[in-house]
């Protein structure tokens, strides 16, 4: 065998390697981005990884090559050595491959239906494509390299219309089945963090005394509703509390139409999805369009900690109520629902609570961080509405557990306490984390990816809530080096001693499990930061 078939062959072998690991990550990408185009286009053109995966040198170094492929046209000396440098190309590009399946490194999506379709079809696709004859074997796989990416969002754009009718279908259904339960007291809750908290604490209070329906997990859309309209909602139920999340303006509004709420409640607005959203005034009226579909006789309630929700209270004329959280901050006038006196435990809070001056007496939630409380008040407030005793309040709230992956608690085999908040990630949350790790006295490690979709105001962002982190923390460790530049001068600027890494999820778990010890605690915030604490041998601790 000629030793350029040789090389040809390999390279094959290579490249069909690395392939199939690239198409595994570009589903991953979209499944995390819910097969959103706009979602896709914004992680491309904001964060570091993005870019990367543009205009990084791997993805340079591929263009190059094709265009060197058309300058031996003019200079054939070239020609003979271009299949090798195509061959070095891939035989790196599949040695990371092996590298990183060693070190667990390699990110998959959840396998549904959909991903491994969308996986045997592109993998066919470029497959057939590379059985057509052509002038040049190795510059016709950089090619198809390239082309991956436009196959599987093809793929996905043609899987979205069978999958577009089916939602159209379950939403009617679901709309159709909630109009004959026109007796059941529909809460809807909104905003841009804590409607999970907030919905899951509501949840759990009047349970204690009703027969309760929640839209499932994070099922915060129409299609979402839907199914859990469809699945459980019957008449032995007389409360459905909905979660509602946006991307859009007029996502709030059209599920308000769809299950027209009497009761809404507002938990905060930020920057979160403000990439999608364009500006930060459409982000406040689409959480608004929860407050403008409730009827006369409905009721709105507001957070007082958050200045937007503090200011919309204000310009609404409904019936509504205004919550708040005396913890480090002033109670704003006119609260109806206040949480004084509050003391912070490692593994619990208690407080007081008043409703319109009248004294509800001590209470004891069992979760940590005390922004959690600003999350119960609606709760205790709606249940009090409801006509729920003192006595039953209390002893709901003291039946609150922790949601998974939001201030939930472990401890390494060191006794390392090891907080995963990795659910989300968004300004307020990593202010909310470092807040609560200020109790403790031994050596404080706050693990953040980088937060998403924030828009113009992503820089900022990033400085300030490094500034944050830097005040309280010892060492401040990222998943990605997105905003590094931001991040590095928000630790700069408070002249602190926070040493600063950038470091993979395997480096992470390593540091903790051989550094750290019972006096210490980690903060993992952000989705990427869980597969650091996935490699931490720990037990949850019961409280």
């Amino acid at each position: 065998m000629m030793l350029n078939e040789i090389v040809a062959n390999a390279t094959s072998v290579l490249f069909f390697v690395f392939l199939i690991r690239n198409a595994v990550y570009w589903l991953y990408l979209w499944q995390v981005k819910e097969y959103r185009f706009d979602r896709l286009y914004i992680h491309l053109k904001e964060t570091g990884q993005g870019k990367t995966l543009l205009f990084g040198i791997e993805s340079l170094v591929k263009i190059g090559l094709f265009i060197l492929y058309f300058i031996t046209i003019f200079y054939p000396s070239l020609f003979t050595v271009y299949p090798y440098l195509v061959f070095l190309l891939y035989l790196y590009l599949a040695g990371k491959v092996v590298y990183d399946i060693l070190n667990k490194k390699i990110i998959i999506p959840v396998m549904t239906g959909k991903i491994i379709v969308v996986l045997v079809l592109s993998l066919v696709g470029i497959g057939l494509l590379y059985t057509i004859p052509v002038l040049d074997f190795s510059a016709w796989l950089i090619f198809l390299d390239k082309l991956l990416p436009f196959i599987i969002g093809f793929l996905i754009l043609l899987m979205g219309v069978p999958s577009d009718f089916y939602k159209d279908t379950v939403i009617n259904r679901g709309i159709k089945k909630i109009r004959k339960f026109r007796k059941v007291l529909v809460i809807g809750i909104t905003g841009s963090y804590g409607k999970g908290s907030t919905k899951e604490y509501l949840y759990t209070i009047l349970s204690y005394k009703f027969n309760v329906l929640k839209t499932y997990s994070t099922y915060n859309t129409p299609i979402g509703i839907s199914k859990t309209i469809l699945n459980s909602l019957d008449s032995k139920k007389k409360i459905f509390i909905v979660e509602m999340g946006a991307y859009k303006k007029g996502d709030i509004a059209y599920m308000s139409e769809m299950v027209k709420p009497k009761i809404g409640i507002l938990t905060a607005v930020n920057d979160q999805h403000l990439s999608l959203f364009g500006s930060f005034e459409t982000i406040m009226k689409t959480k608004y369009e929860l407050i403008e579909s409730l009827p006369k006789n409905g009721l709105a309630l507001f957070n007082g900690n958050n200045p937007n929700t503090l200011k919309l209270f204000q310009q609404t004329t409904k019936n509504k109520a205004l919550y708040s959280s005396s913890y480090n901050t002033v109670v704003p006038k006119g609260a109806n629902i206040i949480a004084t006196d509050v003391q912070v435990k490692k593994l619990y809070t208690e407080f007081t609570v008043k409703i319109k001056r009248r004294n509800l007496g001590k209470f004891r939630l069992n979760l940590i961080g005390p922004h959690h409380i600003e999350n119960l008040l609606p709760g205790l407030y709606i249940g009090d509405y409801l006509k729920m005793t003192k006595d039953e309040l209390q002893q709901a709230t003291e039946q609150i557990k922790p949601a998974y992956k939001t201030m939930y608690p472990y401890k390494s085999s060191k006794n390392v306490m090891l907080i995963d908040d990795t659910y989300n990630a968004n300004p307020d949350a990593v202010k909310a984390a470092v807040e609560y790790m200020k109790i403790f006295k031994g050596k404080k490690v706050f693990v953040l990816q980088p937060m998403i979709e924030l828009g113009k105001n992503a820089p900022e962002d990033h400085k300030e809530v490094a500034q944050v982190i830097a005040d309280t923390c010892d060492i401040f460790i990222t998943t990605n080096n997105n905003f590094e530049k931001e991040l590095r001068a928000g630790i700069e600027a408070t002249r602190s001693q926070c040493e600063f890494y950038v470091w993979s999820p395997g480096k992470i778990a390593s540091y903790i499990e051989l550094e750290l010890d019972g006096n210490d605690v980690v903060v993992f915030e952000g989705k990427e930061s869980f597969f650091a604490l996935d490699g931490i041998q720990r037990k949850e601790v019961i409280h």
